[in-house]
This record gives structure tokens, C-alpha cells and sequence, in this order.
């Protein structure tokens, strides 16, 4: 494998157009293409200039690695959230708070909260969840769990909102300087119909003083996600990696998906990112993203900076613009959740 200051490496990851009812083309290789890029907007990410890429380990003693399989191949909605007041960790004030928010979810779905047809809502459970943090200072992870019971009364309970609190990673001298009355766990990640999940959110936010509010992704924060991740490695076997671009007011074309074979694009990242450091800067990000972009253009002549990255999938996880997450990787689940758990403490600017 060869490559220039002008020219991206000598790999062959395979480009795919999939429009609204046009069937699909595939591109060649992405040999001989420069990375100059025609883009003429798109500041890739003004507040950082480098994020950290090594591999997150957890803080807990344990002899085998944490098992997060919960966690993986589901949808989850991600949300940031500002310090909560006087939460305890305590097992008995968590288990007072299980008792009254099981109440109040029984009596908001009795209201008209929507769990499912012919089910209310009913135990709810919040307990800590371990394994989730990455060094002494961060915060335990929190869990809450809604089930939900047939309204009959007959009939087996049944998770209906699992909803985790997570803080790995949070910059120490913001926790340093929150009064020990605060606790922050910056990203809630949550699994669950929208009437039920909102009745949690209200409670926690009445009863801790804190604020929820979606987490949304600009097309920059998933091309650093892209970048960062195109190169770690997986045992997911050949998932390649998937970009899904949204297309401005184009008749009969709503969306572009690109399709470029992990091992081609691994051979891309590993041309670009110097392997000794630890972080991946704006200019790795840079070189990275115009190469599959003047690739691109030369096989389809359209030029994908001129488009919105609404979706990213790489073989550790799947992310979308609104704040829609999939994790694919049980060793990788630190690793992501640090990532968006950054991004929410930069978006909620604290500092």
C-alpha cells in the first residue's frame, strides 16, 4: 500500500448509492483519488481539536470484564442532563425512591401515559449499575427500570423503560468544583415508549432539581465518530462501515447510503492516524473524511460535503443525528459512552 500528501492509499473499499426507488451503483477503488476536498463549508468542530482514542477501561476490580450485554443491539435514545441535587446512593433512600416512583408512573399511565395497549405501568426499580465507571472520581452509574403489568391485573410484570444514568469520564475539575450536594451523570440513555420514559424524566427532574433534554448530533460530531472508530479493531467479523447522508431538495433522491468495506477502510485509517498516539486530532479527521468524499465524487460525480451525515455505522456502533444509538461491541461500550458522555457535557457548557 502506497500513499502521497495528495493521494489517499492504495485500498478498494467499495462505494454504494442507494436512493428513493433508484436501485444502487458501485464504485471501484479509492486508489489515485486526492484528498483535496471541493468542500467549502463545514467547520469540522470548533471547540476541540483533538479527542482522546485509546481504549476506556473500567475502575472496578473484577476478575473477568463487566458483562454489558443489556446494553448491546438495542435502540436507545440519548438524552444530557445537569447535576441532580441531593441524590443519594444509598440503599435505602434508593429503594424510598423506587417506592415513589413506582406511584407516580402507576399514576400518570392511569392519566393517560402510553406503555402499551390494555398495560399500566407499575414497580419501578433504580439501583446502580456497575462497571460503568473509568476512574475513581466518576460517578456510579445509575439504572431504572419501569415495568409495566396487564391492567386486567392478570398476568406477568414486564420491563417496559430501562433508562441508564452514566458520568464516566466527566472533565474532574468540573466535579471538583460542584458542591458535594450534586451529583452529575451527564447521559441518560433510555429504552421505552416516549408517555412512560417522559413520566420518569418529570420525576427526576422535579425531584433532583436537574434538567433532561434530548441530545442531538451535528453531521460533525458523527464524522469525528467515523474517523475515530473506522480504525478500532472488532471480533464483529467484515461489518462495514455505513453512511447515511441526507439529500437537500433533490427530487426523487431523499438519502445517499455509503458502503465502504471495513478492512479497506481500516487500511484508509491506519494511513492517516500516526499509531503511537492516543488521540485522533481535527486534521486526521480532515484528511480522513475528504478521502471517501473524493472518492466518491470521482465514481458518482456528487459531491457529499454539499450533504447532511445523518448516520454512521462502524463495527463498534451505529449513531444518528437525533441522538439514536446502537452498540454493537461489549469491549467498546466504555469507549462510546465516554465519547458521547463529552459531547453532553460540552453541549450542556458547564465549565
Amino acid at each position: 500500500m502506497s500513499s502521497t500528501a495528495s493521494d489517499t492509499p492504495g485500498v478498494t473499499p467499495q462505494s454504494q448509492i442507494i436512493t428513493s426507488g433508484r436501485g444502487s451503483r458501485t464504485g471501484g477503488s479509492l486508489a489515485g483519488h486526492s484528498v483535496r476536498s471541493r468542500r467549502k463549508h463545514t467547520p469540522y468542530m470548533k471547540s476541540a481539536t483533538s479527542r482522546r482514542l485509546a481504549g476506556v477501561k473500567p475502575q472496578d476490580d473484577q476478575e473477568e470484564p463487566p458483562d454489558f450485554e443489556g446494553l448491546l443491539k438495542k435502540t436507545w435514545r440519548l438524552y444530557k442532563m445537569t447535576p441532580m441535587y441531593n441524590f443519594s446512593y444509598d440503599n435505602r433512600t434508593l429503594r424510598r425512591h423506587s417506592a415513589v416512583l413506582s406511584a407516580f408512573v402507576e399514576a400518570e399511565s392511569l392519566k393517560g401515559a402510553v406503555v402499551s395497549e390494555g398495560e399500566v405501568a407499575g414497580k419501578a426499580v433504580i439501583s446502580v449499575y456497575r462497571g460503568l465507571r473509568t476512574n475513581e472520581s466518576d460517578s456510579e452509574a445509575i439504572q431504572i427500570l419501569v415495568k409495566s403489568k396487564p391492567s386486567t391485573g392478570q398476568g406477568e410484570a414486564k420491563v417496559a423503560v430501562t433508562a441508564v444514568l452514566f458520568g464516566a469520564g466527566v472533565n474532574e475539575d468540573i466535579q471538583r468544583r460542584l458542591p458535594s450536594s450534586f451529583t452529575w451523570l451527564p447521559l441518560m440513555m433510555v429504552k421505552g415508549p416516549v408517555g412512560i420514559t417522559s413520566s420518569v424524566q418529570s420525576w427526576l427532574q422535579s425531584n433532583f432539581d436537574c434538567h433532561i433534554t434530548p441530545m442531538e448530533f451535528t453531521s460533525t460530531d458523527l464524522s469525528w465518530m467515523v474517523a475515530m472508530w473506522a480504525g478500532v479493531e472488532t471480533d464483529i467479523g467484515h461489518k462495514p462501515v455505513e453512511l447515511l447522508y441526507r439529500v437537500p431538495q433533490v427530487e426523487g433522491l431523499s438519502s445517499i447510503t455509503y458502503t465502504i468495506n471495513a478492512g479497506d477502510c481500516k487500511a484508509l485509517w491506519d494511513s492517516v492516524h500516526t499509531e503511537e498516539r492516543d488521540e485522533f486530532t481535527v486534521e486526521e479527521v480532515e484528511v480522513f473524511t475528504k478521502a471517501l468524499e473524493s472518492h466518491f465524487y470521482a465514481h458518482f460525480n456528487i459531491f457529499l460535503g454539499h450533504m447532511h451525515l445523518s448516520r454512521a455505522g462502524t463495527g463498534i456502533g451505529l449513531v444518528s443525528m437525533d441522538g439514536k444509538v446502537k452498540l454493537f461491541q461489549n469491549d467498546h461500550v466504555l469507549r462510546m459512552l465516554s465519547h458521547f458522555t463529552q459531547l453532553a457535557t460540552e453541549q450542556l457548557d458547564l465549565r
